[in-house]
């Protein structure tokens, strides 16, 4: 072969995949084994260049000295694989005059389709002159999206969302959260997503910003379309809105609009709208299926679920603020009653239910953490009973290790063997059984295939323990394991 030929081969490689010849300023190779790693602003604008590439963030990012970008951080439509290992993102601002607005453009339905997951966008001011803009994406077609939260503000002309501007499916939202602020000149405006397509799976989710526009404008979504012909609706399950929702037509807790599968969701903020189609979960219906969903009569200032009218699957609560913590600190009244309390959601005072990935850690007070000093300098005893061997989610087939805890002092020591292969990071929680709430998430260091963590001056209490992780798109997690500490 002349060398003529090999130059042409490899030209004809770095065209038909972009990663072969990227010059990635980081260290990695671009693979789901050796994925590219984030370590610097800059390196997030290099996504831009091999959107097809497994990243993933190697620390926190600080964005606020690289100024106001004009146009979306990664400008171009990844159907790679981003992970955000619980890192943040901060100091994002936007000021742009195109579609399509976000920390990323567009995310692409490929095969796979593109995998955003484990991430915090902190602090970021979306400003667009035009439409489709939200924190994480402008627009997102047929995506992965999970434990993503993001909080600032958006601002444009229509489809905008806290999260996304507009979603299309197939794609799937889960473990996610906004607490950003969303204005919309014009329409379709949502807490969550300004406008959702038929098709998507939304669940586990919630926004607390404030959302304001002109029609179709929800606490969550602005709009959620249904299918044509025999498509399938989108389903939003699990999921909730907190902050206020204003404008002049559609308007509505849950969605200003929806032809959709809605079920154990529910409303609180304060509705106001002055013209037509209100309601303390849609502001107008097209054949939805609402199942087990909730409104707070006094908090909307609606008494009509929907559409000035009340339905089955719509049930409004706390009229004349007769029960106005129905929905704080509480995991047994419905739609609450029915998700999952042990590893998804947590209970916390003075509001509603937190996701557990991204609930503060509570800083406990000198008096709490004091530990008596022993007599005799107590033996590190194991925990007995050991814990079942624990498969990984989507796979019965795959056995994931049992972890072991030992106490000592008023010190938590946990180990388990790290023996899935492909670099994953292990989060282990640890949650107190008597408020219900996440104590520590902790990142857990691997040495020579095996995990551990310490922590100190654990306060007296029950404490259930499992750890967590993700491999090539799956989920995995030990069976809680509960431990005393005397």
């Amino acid at each position: 072969m002349n060398r003529e030929t090999r130059l042409l081969g490899l030209l004809l490689s770095c065209l038909a995949y972009s990663s072969v010849c990227f010059g990635f300023s980081g260290t990695g190779s671009g693979t789901s084994i050796d994925p590219y790693e984030i370590t610097t602003c800059d390196q997030l604008t290099e996504i831009a260049s091999a959107t097809s590439a497994y990243y993933e963030l190697a620390n926190s990012i600080d964005c606020t000295a690289h100024g106001a970008f004009t146009s979306s951080v990664v400008d171009a439509t990844f159907q790679g694989s981003f992970n955000g290992n619980f890192h943040t993102i901060s100091g994002i601002t936007i000021n742009a005059s195109t579609n399509n607005i976000g920390l990323f453009k567009t995310l692409n339905h490929s095969s796979p389709p593109a995998v955003v997951q484990d991430l915090i966008i902190s602090g970021a001011a979306i400003s667009s002159t035009t439409s489709d803009a939200g924190i994480l994406a402008g627009q997102v077609f047929g995506a992965t999206v999970s434990n993503v939260f993001v909080s600032g503000s958006v601002f444009g002309v229509g489809d905008l969302g806290g999260l996304i501007g507009l979603l299309s499916g197939p794609a799937t939202i889960s473990g996610s959260a906004s607490s950003a602020s969303v204005t919309a000149s014009t329409t379709y405006a949502g807490g969550l997503v300004g406008a959702v397509g038929a098709g998507n799976s939304i669940s586990n989710s919630y926004a607390t910003g404030n959302v304001s526009g002109a029609s179709y404008i929800g606490g969550l979504f602005g709009s959620v379309s249904g299918p044509s012909g025999l498509g399938t609706p989108t389903t939003i399950t699990n999921c909730y809105s907190s902050g206020d929702v204003s404008g002049t037509s559609y308007v509505g807790g849950i969605a200003g609009y929806a032809a959709a599968t809605v079920q154990n969701s529910f409303a609180t903020g304060q509705i106001t709208n002055s013209g037509a189609h209100s309601g303390g979960c849609l502001g107008a219906n097209n054949a939805s299926t609402l199942t087990l969903n909730y409104f707070d009569v006094f908090g909307t200032g609606l008494t009509s679920g929907v559409d000035g009218a009340n339905l089955a699957g719509c049930t409004g609560v706390n009229a004349a603020n007769a029960t106005p913590d129905y929905f704080l600190g509480n995991a047994t009244n419905p739609p609450m009653s029915s998700w999952n309390f042990s590893s998804t959601w947590v209970t916390a005072a003075d509001s509603s239910p937190l996701l557990t990935s991204f609930a503060p850690t509570p800083t406990p007070s000198p008096t709490s953490i004091a530990v008596p000093a022993p007599t005799e300098p107590p033996s590190a005893t194991p925990i007995p009973t050991p814990l079942p061997t624990a498969t990984p989610i989507g796979s019965a087939k795959r056995k994931i290790p049992k972890l072991s805890v030992k106490i000592a002092s008023g010190q938590l020591s946990v180990r388990f063997p790290a023996t899935l292969s492909g670099h994953p990071k292990y989060l282990v929680m640890v949650i107190n059984v008597a408020t219900e709430s996440l104590f520590k998430r902790v990142r857990a260091t691997v040495k020579k295939r095996v995990g551990t963590i310490k922590l100190k001056n654990v306060p007296t209490g029950t404490y259930r323990i499992y750890y967590y992780t993700k491999l090539k798109k799956r989920k995995y997690h030990s069976k809680l394991k509960t431990v005393v500490v005397p």
